[in-house]
């Protein structure tokens, strides 16, 4: 039992999926490509959340991967 800590691979983070069905159904077509976006994502929401400089609690990870 991890108490109230969330155990991998349910962390707070972004999902992904594909596009293919938005792109075939809605005739959809993206703003950015991978590059572009992920750069974008990185220097306007990870560094400026100023997580780059924090601390991170492997702690339950720890505990799974020694129990496998």
């Amino acid at each position: 039992d991890f108490g109230k800590r969330k155990a991998f691979p349910m962390r707070v983070q972004h999902f992904f999926a594909s596009i293919n069905k938005a792109i075939a159904e809605l005739n959809w077509k993206p703003e950015y490509d991978l590059i572009s976006g992920l750069k974008d994502s990185f220097q306007n929401d990870f560094l400026a959340s100023g997580r780059d400089k924090s601390e991170v609690d492997f702690s339950v990870d720890d505990e799974i991967l020694k129990a496998v």
